[in-house]
């Protein structure tokens, strides 16, 4: 029997953060570090998805577990 993955929630973080939280971070005020803080939204939104990626596998249970391609 397949156990939870409740880790594949994970892979909704790039979903919130570029499509639902987008409409609230189209400022161009404050800036931050200098670039305004739309494109500092976009860069968080970038550096999290491979994270949010990689933690979602780390945590899956059936990630690269093999059984000649089928699940047990």
């Amino acid at each position: 029997m397949q156990g939870r993955r409740r880790s594949l929630w994970l892979l909704l973080v790039p979903f919130v953060i570029f499509i639902v939280g987008l409409p609230f971070a189209n400022h161009i005020h404050p800036l931050i570090f200098g670039v305004p803080f739309f494109t500092f939204w976009m860069l968080v939104g970038v550096v999290c998805t491979p994270l949010a990626i990689w933690l979602a596998a780390l945590f899956d249970p059936l990630y690269g577990r093999r059984n000649n391609g089928r699940e047990r």
